[in-house]
């Protein structure tokens, strides 16, 4: 992936950004799942990845295990590429994107910022029910079953979509 990401121009890699979904052991030697966003690289003058700030996300309540392994976002044309491990090597993963209309996208950046409903009605001046059909929809679309799963999914997947 490193290679993927030196290949590009310097310009290009400005808008790249990595997640990361991986098993990894807390101090008390219990396996939990993460999710890693790479917020920030640093290169070095020789073209070599000195340094990366990251944030992870505990995932481990979430259940979720159908995901890529690795997603690579450029969120200057919001571009995703997925990865995924299988067979001893990374490989490409196609996934169909998920298509959202602007007021979905409303609503989903809305309830990752921790709004809710009632808030997200007033804040968009719509009402009560039209948020939960809202919400009810972008489940659908994006085959999770509950308001945690959906912001789960959005870290993974709709980062760029959403301008984070």
């Amino acid at each position: 992936m490193t290679d993927i990401y030196l290949g590009e121009g310097e310009l290009a890699r400005e808008g790249i950004r990595f997640s990361i979904y991986v098993r990894m052991i807390s101090r008390n030697n219990i396996y939990r799942w993460v999710l890693m966003q790479f917020a920030q690289q640093f290169i070095s003058l020789a073209k070599n990845l000195e340094s990366v700030l990251f944030v992870v996300y505990d995932m481990d309540g979430l259940q979720d295990r159908d995901v890529p392994l690795l997603s690579m976002v450029d969120h200057t044309n919001g571009k995703s590429t997925h990865y995924i491990y299988e067979e001893q090597q990374i490989k490409q993963q196609h996934t169909s994107p998920v298509i959202l209309t602007r007021r979905e996208k409303e609503v989903l950046a809305l309830i990752f910022k921790g709004f809710t409903t009632p808030q997200i009605a007033e804040k968009l001046f719509i009402s009560y029910h039209t948020v939960e059909n809202h919400k009810r929809n972008l489940r659908q679309k994006t085959n999770t079953k509950t308001t945690g799963e959906l912001v789960a999914y959005t870290i993974k997947h709709l980062g760029a979509e959403l301008g984070s």
